[in-house]
């Protein structure tokens, strides 16, 4: 509620902001002197922008009271430190200083967008603890830098503390924060505090990470959990801390009786060089104190010393989900683990649809993807749906799950992919699974291991007794060269799976053989090969989806994490990504490979390849867009970069980049925003005999827009509209705001073989693009078109071209022209290194009966080495037709020798 400043308002918030004042400036209590209220009072001018403005508001305070100037500063301070400045201005305040808190309130001093409610965290946090809630209440960061906070802070109970009157802290929207401390404790510390959301989106319902929180002191964790922290959130930030007694985020112990509880970790990045990513660690003795139904969902976890993610005890149904855990840079730690387990004190677990990858270390650290090495007896850990794939030359043990728990522990491992690879000398081994005592159901899981080099490189070992494993329908597989090797069985090696059958009486119905990933780092199967993990699954009660959230088959599910439809059986409709970048897990390596799928299954709907690689330059070029099943105005093809990704394809053909070879309905669209007009692909040919991209064959309706085209071709140009074989010729295609450069001979070269109107290139439009840096032509119409609209271009030279021919911004130049017209363009700067003709528009033929249209074009060129600079150059035979209008022609600049300038020149019939 809003109420006018009174004096019995100011004189109430005066006691209860001295506080305040005192925080804010370190100050004690006895220090405040006039003098030191002075300084505070013009520290506090500054920081509350525009205040300063009006000084003869604070007079109005003194008819209140005829007190010394303490009081009187006292009441400033205390006014400015309460209200917004918004609120001074108008009048008016908010709330009456007792009432609780209830909705947003804005935190820092950001002078770009007025000082906010309150300075700083502690502060607004201090006030919540003083007045409570009585609604949700939302502290909104207005700063780009929170340096000065008194860390930790702490969130304890508040009044009124509920899933409805909860707290969230995060960036207002469009701001960008970073909060950075030394605590021997914690950045943040949830200290018996419910119902608190750190979120670091500057969005409502955002995903974008707008938020850093980092904790520069080696002993304490960034984010800690404490004496029951029940249902708190941490979202959408960037978590940095550098602990060596525990980790960036720290689940701790408990002096209550809950444990820390239903607490969820999502979207983070977790980094920063301390011990553990996550460190779980508890104090209860019993299952309702133990930390119970924490979630960690979807992070990313890298660049810790020894562990991404620890759970160490006293822990109870922990999820863990979505997470990606790797290594940027080379550890030296003793050990390097993704995700450990280890203490009889953890109540169960799930471990499923992480990607673990890249584990990186000095020479012989041992390196395991998961190590599970105890758990609580009568509870059991599930591991399913993961992705691990490993290659470390210096890793003296390189192994995707490390069982080594003891004969009491319980562990459920299904539907998991790994893949170890690389070359290695010295005594290294490596495993896909090991498996020492513990009670294992090991089902529906790929073990590819293709090391060579070391003492012994093995897909599965087990050891002691089987009795308490089951292990089947697995495909175990080994390339089985150079210390490659399928598997050992209590220190005796087996070299194939019926063998291993034989020794163990273990995985009758397994497979051995290559699975077909798509690459040694993206483990999904590549669709487009019979894989042998196809169908040859079992099913797992309570596991319906795979690693990307498909359906499993109910029946004959596929081995390994996951779910895939061999090529030809559904048609494609939807979006599909493309790349090797497992932060999104694409359903195809490359282009070539999706192209390929879509070309055997067809498609029943609109289908979007959407690129999530910045780079792809091992395609199998020319990539050729021909018919394919159900292809219509509707069953369209669209390739571009996902959102948020800038992609170049980039490679070497005779031929084309793309070839759009009797493909209708597709589109290449460099924009990584749906509707967007960025230009975040670049396509490029390096063969200086093919062009970039070429319409061939009756290619029809196609669209090629928001893209940086490439070429240096000495043939044709960089966009290539070619022959055909066909009857419509290659018709109503559209290049719309291209970037189409490279130093090839033409940046658009338009050059049909139809003979009649039906078969020519027809209705095709130019729009919006800028042409340059060409050899001859910006545009150069050779023929067997008809009715091509060139509206809107921009053709110039950033280069001088050292070429003795001619420079020409756009050429027509046959009698097979059945019209054209060109608008509303811009051409300029035309330079050239020796003295030859530079042409904005050169017109030299098209067919008789029909007119070449040019209007509202801006024609500027200036050139001291050019013999014959023309704005408009027309020598076409008597006969010709052109419509000439509204075009501005400016030809200037000083030349020597004999060089002669025409804005227009003419020889054939001018119709004006």
């Amino acid at each position: 509620m809003s109420a006018k400043i009174t004096t019995t308002a100011l004189l109430n918030f005066t006691t209860q902001h001295l506080i305040r004042v005192k925080n804010l400036f370190n100050l004690p209590l006895v220090s405040l002197t006039v003098s030191n209220l002075k300084n505070i009072f013009s520290k506090l001018l500054c920081r509350q922008a525009g205040l300063g403005e009006k000084l003869s508001e604070l007079s109005k305070f003194t008819k209140y009271s005829n007190a010394p100037l303490i009081p009187v500063l006292l009441l400033a301070i205390s006014f400015v430190l309460s209200f917004r400045i918004s609120d001074v201005r108008s009048g008016e305040f908010k709330g009456n200083g007792l009432d609780p808190l209830s909705g947003d309130y804005t935190v820092g001093l950001s002078m770009f967008n007025g000082a906010g409610d309150y300075a700083t965290i502690t502060e607004a946090l201090s006030d919540l603890n003083l007045k409570g809630a009585n609604g949700p209440v939302r502290f909104l960061l207005i700063d780009s830098t929170f340096n000065s906070e008194t860390l930790p802070l702490n969130i304890v109970p508040w009044t009124g503390m509920s899933s409805v009157n909860n707290l969230t802290i995060k960036p207002d929207t469009g701001v960008s924060s970073v909060i950075r401390g030394s605590s021997s404790i914690a950045a943040f510390n949830i200290d018996n505090a419910d119902y608190f959301t750190l979120d670091g989106s500057n969005a409502d319902g955002g995903t974008a990470k707008n938020l850093t929180v980092e904790n520069t002191n080696a002993n304490g964790s960034t984010i800690r959990f404490i004496n029951d922290a029940l249902n708190n959130s941490v979202k959408n930030c960037v978590i940095k801390g550098n602990s060596i007694t525990s980790g960036v985020i720290f689940f701790s112990t408990t002096t209550g009786s809950s444990g820390n509880d239903s607490n969820t970790i999502l979207n983070n990045d977790i980094t920063g060089g301390a011990l553990n990513g996550i460190w779980n660690v508890g104090t209860g003795t019993t299952s309702s104190t133990k930390n119970s139904g924490n979630r960690i969902l979807s992070n990313r976890i890298f660049d810790f010393v020894l562990r991404g993610i620890a759970d160490y005890g006293n822990s109870a149904g922990t999820l863990y989900e979505g997470n990606e855990i790797y290594s940027n840079t080379v550890q030296s730690g003793t050990f390097l683990h993704g995700f450990e387990v280890n203490s009889n004190t953890v109540e169960g677990f799930t471990f499923r649809n992480n990607y673990i990858h890249d584990l990186k270390v000095a020479i012989y650290v041992q390196v395991y993807g998961i190590a599970l090495l105890d758990i609580q007896t009568s509870f059991t850990g599930v591991i399913y749906n993961n992705f691990i794939s490993l290659s470390q030359n210096d890793a003296s043990f390189l192994i995707g799950i490390y069982d080594f728990a003891p004969p009491s522990a319980n562990f459920n491992i299904y539907f998991n992919s790994i893949n170890i690879y690389g070359i290695v000398g010295g005594a290294k081994k490596s495993y896909c699974y090991l498996r020492h005592a513990s009670i294992s159901d090991f089902r529906n899981n790929i073990l590819v291991n293709s090391r060579t080099g070391g003492t012994g490189n093995y897909a599965i070992r087990v050891n002691t007794d089987l009795v308490s494993f089951t292990s089947n329908y697995n495909d175990i597989f080994a390339r089985g060269v150079m210390g490659n090797v399928f598997g050992n069985y209590n220190g005796t090696e087996v070299t194939n799976l019926i063998s291993w059958q034989s020794l163990t009486g273990k995985d009758l119905n397994s497979v051995s053989a290559d699975p077909k990933f798509i690459s040694i780092t993206n483990l999904h199967i590549d669709s487009t090969q019979l894989s042998p993990v196809s169908n040859t699954g079992i099913p797992i009660a309570g596991i319906t989806t795979d690693y990307d959230g498909n359906t499993r088959d109910a029946v004959v599910p596929d081995i390994g994490a996951d779910e895939f439809s061999l090529y030809g059986v559904e048609p494609l409709s939807g979006d599909y990504t493309i790349g090797l970048s497992m932060f999104n897990n694409a359903a195809y390596a490359t282009i070539t490979a999706a192209l390929s799928d879509l070309n055997l299954r067809g498609a029943s709907g609109p289908v979007k390849f959407l690129l999530i690689d910045s780079s792809y330059i091992s395609e199998s070029l020319p990539l050729k867009i021909t018919p394919w099943e159900g292809m219509s105005s509707v069953n369209t093809l669209t390739i571009k970069p996902d959102i948020g990704v800038s992609s170049a394809i980039r490679g070497s053909s005779s031929t084309a980049t793309f070839n759009i070879d009797n493909g209708d309905y597709f589109i290449l669209d460099g924009s990584n925003v749906d509707g967007g007009t960025t230009k975040n692909l670049t396509v490029e040919n390096t063969n200086a005999n093919g062009s970039t991209i070429r319409f061939i064959n009756d290619a029809l309706n196609n669209s090629v827009k928001n893209c940086v085209i490439k070429g240096n071709s000495i043939t044709s140009g960089v966009i290539f509209f070619s022959t055909t074989t066909g009857s419509y010729g290659n018709d109503s295609n559209t290049i719309l705001n291209n970037d189409i450069t490279g130093g090839a001979l033409n940046g658009i070269w338009n050059v049909g073989t139809g003979t009649t109107s039906s078969t020519k290139n027809s209705g095709n439009r130019i729009l919006s693009n800028r042409i340059f840096d060409f050899v001859f032509r910006g545009i150069a119409d050779y023929g067997n078109s008809a009715g091509t609209l060139y509206e809107g271009n921009e053709i110039y030279s950033i280069t001088a071209r050292p070429e003795s021919i001619f420079l020409a911004c756009f050429e027509v130049n046959s009698s097979t022209i059945e019209g054209f017209t060109f608008r509303n363009n811009y051409l300029h700067d035309l330079k050239v290194t020796g003295s030859v003709p530079v042409h904005g528009i050169a017109l030299h033929d098209i067919q008789a009966a029909f007119t070449g249209d040019i209007h509202n074009n801006f024609i500027s060129l200036s050139d001291a080495n050019s013999n014959d600079l023309r704005g408009i150059g027309d020598v076409s035979a008597s006969g010709v037709k052109y419509n000439v209008y509204f075009n501005s022609i400016n030809i200037y600049g000083t030349v020597t020798g004999s060089k002669i300038p025409f804005a227009i020149s003419e020889m054939n019939q001018i119709l004006i």
